[in-house]
């Protein structure tokens, strides 16, 4: 199939007459209105609009919602979205036609179908931020310290890890689209995964320690200063937190290679950039 067109941004390309006046207030920010107006207009345009105009309108309609704080009608929208194009004959339909006009059509609907998934993986994102790496309350001691490692930050790591796979899965569908992913999209998608594994290991040292470990003198109780347990609690869990690193550092270089491929750059592909710059400069 030839290549396709430029993968447009949909309120600025919507596919139809009928769309437009939703796509209108979209670029203008009035999520109410345009709400509103996709409420009124998809039950009649679903079953007459061109397939591509139609994902484009859901999940227009799935934007106002979430931007509006609606995440419950974003879903339906997105899920929406996903469903009529994961429909039989859908996408084969919108391939079959490799002339300037469909070319243009199958972008949109790639387009369309890159921001639902993206935005469904977003809410799975957003749960990771309840699951908290737990806090050791216990004495300044390598043992005490290494049997909570070795049962509650385990547990922790077993658990969170798999919310965090179950996350990345959920922005991978964006890669598997065919005949291409939308860049912008795919970008996105790689970042974000990037950052889950980015932001899980970085948790391991984000959590309190006792208030005084942070004194320079022997900690009461303990044979150790405060400087030498706070040193041997944070390599343990660095021990730890590098297989964590590993996959932040493959997610964050193939969203790196899928910009360099694909001629995408965003704030997305320059974090990810960054994060590998400045990691490089770390001792391992």
């Amino acid at each position: 199939m030839p290549a396709l067109a430029v993968f447009p941004e949909l309120a600025e390309s919507p596919g139809a007459a009928e769309v437009e006046p939703g796509a209108a207030l979209v670029r203008k920010g009035q999520w109410i209105a345009a709400q509103v107006q996709f409420s009124k207009l998809l039950p009649v345009f679903d079953s007459s609009g061109p397939v591509d105009a139609i994902l484009a309108a859901h999940v227009l309609y799935g934007r106002s919602c979430a931007k509006m704080g609606d995440i419950r009608c974003a879903e339906r929208e997105h899920n929406r979205a996903v469903a009529i194009w994961e429909s039989p004959g859908t996408a084969a339909a919108l391939q079959s036609d490799t002339g300037a006009s469909g070319r243009e059509r199958l972008a949109r609907a790639l387009s369309a179908v890159g921001e639902a998934l993206h935005s469904l993986a977003e809410q799975k994102h957003a749960a990771l931020n309840k699951f908290y790496m737990p806090t050791y309350k216990g004495e300044a001691t390598k043992e005490g310290i290494t049997q909570f490692i070795q049962t509650k930050v385990t547990d922790w790591i077993k658990q969170k890890s798999a919310l965090v796979e179950e996350t990345e899965k959920a922005y991978a569908k964006i890669f598997d689209l065919k005949p291409a992913p939308p860049p912008r999209w795919a970008v996105a998608a790689a970042a974000r995964s990037a950052f889950s594994w980015g932001r899980f290991s970085a948790e391991l040292r984000a959590a309190p320690i006792p208030q005084e470990w942070k004194h320079q003198g022997k900690v009461a109780g303990s044979e150790f200063t405060g400087p030498e347990i706070r040193k041997f609690y944070y390599e343990s869990l660095d021990q730890v937190a590098e297989p964590l690193k590993d996959r932040a550092r493959a997610m964050f270089e193939q969203c790196r290679d899928t910009s360099d491929r694909t001629q995408h750059q965003d704030e997305f592909s320059r974090s990810c950039v960054a994060w590998l710059e400045k990691t490089a400069a770390l001792p391992r």
